[in-house]
């Protein structure tokens, strides 16, 4: 599966994302996981998103969230984000865990 699959609109609402998040803020990197990655989501999945942003607080973390709400409003796709820091990213307790090893085994880059 690569995101060139997904749903037209779909597939715009997580390039919308994309481009906003690294218009405001130091965006590192994005990946879909979960069902639409896999390629075994139904008519209710939605789009896990994992965001990594190399200076995150309370406010960009929030405005990360707004994003995703807005974007998936105009196209018509739920979006579920998770958020994390550069920090967070680097320490060996986030990077061992079984969800960022699956993310790294399913995740597609966006």
């Amino acid at each position: 599966m690569t995101i060139k699959e997904l749903p037209k609109r779909e597939r715009a609402a997580l390039l919308a994302v994309k481009e906003e998040i690294a218009r405001r803020y130091p965006l590192r990197w994005m990946k879909l996981f979960g069902s639409k990655a896999r390629g075994d989501a139904d008519a209710e999945s939605d789009l896990d998103v994992a965001i990594v942003i190399e200076e995150l607080n309370w406010e960009i973390e929030k405005g990360v969230y707004e994003i995703c709400f807005y974007a998936g409003l105009e196209h018509d796709a739920l979006i579920s984000p998770i958020v994390y820091s550069g920090h967070e990213l680097s320490q060996s307790r986030t990077r061992s865990t079984p969800f960022f090893k699956n993310l790294e085994l399913e995740g597609l880059p966006i």
